[in-house]
């Protein structure tokens, strides 16, 4: 479980996300922005710019959850806390 809390793009005041095995909870407004992000980008590859990636069901994945609940917060209005997940280690030769 990891939440993210913050100001988000479209809101004036703090507000607070969290993902639990697949599930989102918290401000009704973002959450409903995620879940519609996440359908929107169904068939798509979602996830960290070296990878892994999900193609589908995005939220059911923790990493991928991460990548598009972050996207509704300037990176500097947003803390993240929990057992949230990171990107596995780059191989050798690899650039990330």
């Amino acid at each position: 479980m990891f939440t993210i809390t913050g100001i988000p793009y479209y809101a004036t005041s703090v507000l607070a996300v969290t993902w639990r095995d697949g599930v989102l909870s918290g401000d009704a407004a973002l959450v409903s922005l995620i879940e519609g992000r996440a359908l929107a980008l169904e068939g798509t590859s979602v996830g960290p710019e070296e990878g892994p990636y999900t193609l589908h069901e995005h939220l059911r994945d923790p990493l991928s959850a991460l990548m598009l609940m972050r996207a509704c917060f300037p990176f500097d209005q947003q803390i993240v806390t929990g057992n949230y997940p990171t990107r596995p280690p780059l191989e050798p030769g690899d650039i990330g």
